[in-house]
């Protein structure tokens, strides 16, 4: 009796991994009874033994099904890239609208599982910091975010893989200048956002003066299959922008914009004068005075202290 009970137990756990009704109690009770108890032991294990095999196939087609949506993404994102490169120019072609139906949260996951790999592509990267798996309600929403005449169908797909590298903006051109030469002992590809013939390393860097904060790389490397958004500059953007995307998933969660009052506008003018030994209007004391000032209403009525230690660092 004791062996059927631990049974019983055993097969109560297989059911609820399977969402699968089973009577425990009354089974138990039967065994306890001794009525029948073999028996009728032996008939529901039967019967749940044909549930489980048919949803394990069901389960089997899914998965199947999810792998190979996957691998035609892959697929027709490499050849798309092949066709129109990373370049700014190619963003709005329908081509990278055409590829987007065959996304599932599968496709995000699998991606995801690549940063390892990322870290061994760039090994001087040994502090990249990675982003959390992107969702599918978020890029699906992104595909919806469509401006008319303005469309921009490869930003739905250029950050599966997403990952973040502080530095000092004074370092940001050494940091592309790396991941450059990664990519092209690679054979990939990479695009330098806003960049041209001119502006070699885009919109943050114009005439040997800084003019931003921070700059996006975008690269493709077959042996990771997707594309990786390279975010490459200073700590204080970095976290202005994780808040951003925190008060978008939830505009309740008690956070502060940091683009109220202009905050970092001033901030990033700050850090910009610095790096650019320009003596410039704006300074701590009034940086500190602007950041108790549009905090004073948040969930803790006082500047984050993980806010104030990039502030002190400045």
């Amino acid at each position: 009796m004791s062996l059927l009970l631990c049974m019983s137990s055993h097969l109560s756990l297989i059911c609820k991994f399977y969402h699968i009704h089973y009577p425990h109690q009354k089974l138990n009770q039967n065994i306890i009874n001794n009525d029948n108890n073999i028996f009728n032991f032996l008939i529901y294990i039967k019967k749940i033994d044909k549930i489980i095999k048919k949803q394990i196939r069901s389960f089997k087609l899914i998965i199947l099904s999810e792998m190979k949506a996957t691998t035609d993404f892959k697929t027709q994102l490499a050849n798309t890239i092949e066709e129109l490169t990373l370049n700014e120019q190619s963003w709005g072609s329908e081509k990278w609208k055409s590829i987007q139906p065959l996304i599932s949260q599968s496709t995000l996951n699998n991606a995801f599982e690549n940063h390892n790999l990322i870290l061994s592509i760039f090994p001087k990267f040994d502090d990249i910091i990675t982003r959390k798996c992107k969702s599918i309600e978020r890029v699906q929403k992104k595909m919806t975010e469509q401006i008319q005449n303005k469309e921009n169908y490869f930003k739905v797909i250029s950050d599966f893989l997403a990952v973040r590298i502080h530095c000092e903006v004074n370092e940001i051109k050494n940091k592309i200048d790396y991941i450059k030469e990664i990519v092209n002992l690679h054979n990939g590809y990479f695009h330098i956002r806003g960049s041209s013939e001119e502006r070699p390393y885009g919109f943050f860097l114009s005439d040997s003066k800084y003019t931003d904060i921070v700059q996006y790389m975008y690269v493709y490397l077959k042996e990771i299959g997707y594309v990786i958004e390279f975010q490459i500059g200073h700590e204080f953007a970095s976290y202005t922008f994780t808040i951003n995307s925190t008060l978008r998933d939830n505009p309740k969660c008690g956070l502060i914009n940091l683009w109220s009052e202009d905050f970092y506008d001033d901030v990033k003018k700050f850090i910009l004068n610095k790096t650019n030994n320009i003596e410039g209007n704006i300074i701590m004391s009034d940086i500190l005075i602007k950041a108790n000032k549009i905090h004073q209403n948040n969930i803790l009525n006082k500047v984050p202290n993980d806010l104030l230690v990039i502030l002190n660092r400045l």
